[in-house]
């Protein structure tokens, strides 16, 4: 009996992310999320609370991957080409491992969740920097609006850079890391910081 609930719950869920990857939240149908799962509207419920308990439960995968990425990455500026490299592969396996469920958060209806993924992301990535620049420059001298302002458009082009994966891996790898590597090779001149020999 368990089995059948594991695996009605597994439908449930591979339906409602095609449905919010392919409608978004809003838009999207508790109903067709029934119909594509196999079972009546009303048996969702035996499973999930509401349609806003479902997405939270579909886009928990790329939540903890996200977490996980910002907490056990180093993000130090004097970083060198290699770990470059090792930070640019771990953001594209994030990704790759989380597709639809990544490219959900991001759509803007998000936003009407109060869950803003992307403004999280962009928060992430600011506190992150401004970590790593306290190691090496006395807080008073850090351009905290600059410091945004970079969180913004680094988290924008690596939006723009998964939007437009095709299924090439090999390319999403190389575009992360070209853009990683200018990122923090960016921030180095910007700010200053001594590189570390590597």
């Amino acid at each position: 009996m368990q089995v059948q609930k594991d695996d009605v719950r597994h439908n449930i869920l591979k339906a409602a992310t095609d449905e919010f990857f392919n409608n978004g939240y809003q838009a999207s149908s508790l109903r067709e999320i029934a119909a594509v799962a196999g079972i009546t509207p009303g048996n969702i419920y035996r499973y999930f609370a509401n349609k806003y308990s479902l997405y939270e439960e579909v886009t928990r995968p790329a939540w903890d991957s996200i977490h996980s990425l910002f907490d056990q990455v180093s993000w130090d500026i004097n970083t060198c080409d290699q770990s470059i490299a090792d930070i640019a592969q771990e953001i594209a396996k994030v990704f790759i491992d989380n597709q639809k469920q990544f490219i959900i958060l991001i759509k803007e209806d998000s936003e009407n969740l109060g869950t803003n993924a992307k403004q999280i992301i962009i928060n992430w990535l600011e506190s992150r920097i401004n970590e790593s620049l306290r190691v090496n420059i006395e807080p008073e001298k850090i351009d905290k609006i600059l410091i945004a302002s970079l969180s913004v458009a680094i988290t924008e082009a690596m939006i723009c850079v998964f939007l437009s994966f095709d299924g090439n891996e090999k390319l999403l790898n190389q575009r992360i890391y070209i853009l990683t590597q200018h990122i923090f090779n960016n921030l180095k001149d910007i700010f200053g910081g001594e590189e570390l020999p590597c």
